[in-house]
């Protein structure tokens, strides 16, 4: 706990085609940290592999919207190739095969999600419109003008409408105060068709949403809406349809597994950059903690791979990687820690300290029952989105025990009767008392650091240049309780 995790050096050596199960094996374990080979040793995967994959990946992110979530049975299963040569061609079939099923059934998808955005677009356009406002058949006489419709700011449709080749007419609706930047103006009308194409770039340069108006919707606005509704209805149903059919071909084909298994091997072939390997054989050296040695071992004889482990002290390969070694409860407090810097193996780590200190300081500081709660609970349901949040949940029980101490909830003294005392009644105790835990911490600080000496074979430092200020340290409190007392006997003797 006062200590980084002792770490060792580990070599491993296995054949290649057990290098997908080795390394999955490894990455779950969470006991091994690889470690890059020197320059000249790596030898990676052929960058042939590499190029298959990510345009294997950038076939199924083009269909990767009509991907929903797939039953866990067909995305847990892996080919039995352990190889990439054996298993990259079976998976290149799949996706294909699988992308084959799927193409027309998604192209037909977009087509009608375009077509469900234009009607709801058109819905949204003509509920603004009052009814027997116009009647749609008269845009279809018009054959040299092509009707639209769209949504803007009165202000920016007031250029298009002074237009000589526009003819239009606008329905202001009321919105919000508060949303100057949204829509309040309906326009409907005709552009010139040899116009229309420019017009169309006006238009968009000024953030205006329109849409021409098709031929299809007839009669007035109101029953545009009903048509439209009963179109939006029909599309949205056979959307669901094809999707329905795109995931029974999911099912069938196991699109998950093999996506699972090319992300897999995707992982891999980024990783194996920092191995060293030949024809047959496969080195991973790196480092793994000395009391995860034997979750590393376990690990490697459930991937069922013939394989040599070796490990060593770290000794010539360099500066251990720095593992705290602390309990769970404590794990929070290692931001302080690393916001100022990760200890060394040989030196002290503080965070038991802090784990005890911090709180305890918080709460003399803001001791008060109900905010303490209110941390408590805030920090106990967002600890799980934000881990650092994990710190208010000491900071809030020891903020309710000096509340209790002090009698405070919600900064009102006078609900509950004060455990030890009020603060703003007995100010100098309050002072005197951080004054001498503040001494503590000094006298302990010095304390650690002769541990920490001891360590590292420099007492003699620690003698020579610490321990005379401990002495200090711990003299001084005694000389004042020794002159108290001395000054108490000579007026009580007068």
């Amino acid at each position: 706990m006062w200590r980084a995790a002792a770490m060792n050096w580990v070599d491993i050596m296995l054949h290649r085609s057990y290098v997908s199960s080795v390394m999955g094996q490894l990455a779950s374990s969470q006991s091994f940290e690889m470690q890059p080979m020197k320059v000249g040793e790596a030898c990676g995967m052929p960058g042939e592999y590499r190029d298959r994959l990510q345009t294997l990946q950038g076939r199924i992110r083009v269909y990767q919207p009509y991907l929903r979530e797939l039953s866990s049975r067909s995305a847990g299963l892996f080919p039995e190739e352990d190889a990439l040569e054996d298993s990259l061609p079976k998976l290149e079939q799949s996706v294909e095969r699988w992308i084959s099923h799927i193409r027309l059934p998604s192209k037909k998808i977009k087509v009608l999600e375009t077509r469900l955005f234009e009607s709801r677009f058109l819905l949204r356009c003509l509920s603004h419109i009052p009814d027997n406002s116009f009647v749609l058949e008269t845009f279809a006489r018009a054959s040299r003008y092509r009707p639209f419709i769209g949504l803007g700011r009165a202000e920016n449709l007031l250029g298009l409408a002074q237009d000589s080749r526009v003819m239009m007419e606008m329905y202001p609706f009321p919105v919000s105060r508060k949303s100057r930047s949204e829509p309040d103006t309906v326009f409907v009308g005709l552009f010139a068709a040899e116009h229309a194409a420019q017009l169309e770039r006006n238009l968009r340069a000024t953030g205006v949403r329109f849409a021409r108006i098709p031929s299809s919707l007839q009669g007035s606005p109101e029953q545009a809406m009903i048509a439209l509704e009963s179109d939006i209805q029909v599309m949205s149903k056979h959307v669901d349809a094809l999707q329905s059919e795109i995931d029974w071909h999911s099912e069938k084909d196991r699109i998950a597994m093999w996506v699972n298994h090319m992300q897999h091997w995707l992982w891999l072939v980024d990783v194996m950059r920092s191995a060293a390997c030949d024809t047959h054989f496969v080195r991973i050296c790196g480092w793994a903690p000395e009391k995860n040695l034997a979750v590393l071992e376990a690990a490697l004889q459930e991937s069922n791979s013939p394989y040599l482990l070796q490990t060593s002290p770290p000794g010539a390969h360099g500066e251990p990687p720095v593992l705290l070694n602390n309990s769970r409860w404590l794990q929070p407090f290692e931001n302080f820690v690393r916001g100022f810097g990760v200890p060394r193996a040989s030196e002290i780590d503080p965070t038991p300290i802090l784990g005890l200190t911090t709180p305890l300081m918080f709460g003399y500081m803001f001791g008060d029952v109900g905010q303490g709660l209110v941390l408590l609970v805030l920090g106990y349901l967002l600890k799980s989105r934000l881990p650092i949040l994990a710190l208010f949940i000491p900071a809030g029980l020891s903020a309710m025990l000096f509340g209790f101490l002090y009698g405070s909830i919600f900064s009102y003294e006078a609900l509950i009767p004060p455990l030890w005392l009020h603060p703003m009644h007995e100010p100098l105790t309050v002072m005197g008392i951080a004054l001498d835990f503040g001494a503590l911490l000094l006298i302990s600080s010095l304390v650690l650091s002769g541990i920490q000496s001891w360590w590292n074979g420099r007492m003699d430092y620690w003698l020579a240049e610490r321990l005379p200020l401990l002495v200090l340290a711990l003299a001084l409190p005694l000389m004042y309780v020794h002159l108290g007392l001395g000054v108490g006997l000579a007026l009580a003797a007068v």
